[in-house]
């Protein structure tokens, strides 16, 4: 099996955090807490996301550095190996402060690497 793109990637990120965006879409953060089957499915996005811009190359990264990138895996190194730690509320605020502006930005980022595609 053949690696993936970095493209691949970071269409993995954006699918990612569009997910989270669109699971949460109308909940509070009460309501997310009380819903284990949405927690969940958010926090296993937000551990998809983390692994694939992990896999994006410094290249990359060093050209859009106002990503936050090691942020974004960090975060998912927390939820993996730290999965009872997880705060519903720094996810709550992730989600609400940081996931709308990370999707903006990687559909830019996608689309230039797509200009810039042979």
């Amino acid at each position: 099996m053949s690696p993936r793109s970095p493209l691949a990637r970071l269409d993995d990120m954006l699918e990612a955090v569009e997910k989270i965006l669109r699971y949460t879409a109308g909940m509070t953060s009460d309501q997310l807490q009380a819903d284990a089957k949405t927690l969940d499915a958010v926090i296993m996005n937000f551990s998809v996301l983390g692994e694939a811009a992990s896999a994006v190359p410094d290249g990359i990264q060093s050209r859009w550095p106002d990503i936050p990138w090691r942020v974004i895996t960090d975060m998912r190194n927390v939820i993996t190996h730290q999965y009872f730690k997880v705060s519903p509320e720094i996810l709550w605020e992730t989600i609400q402060t940081q996931a709308p502006p990370l999707a903006e930005q990687l559909r830019d980022l996608v689309r230039t690497l797509e200009g810039e595609s042979p």
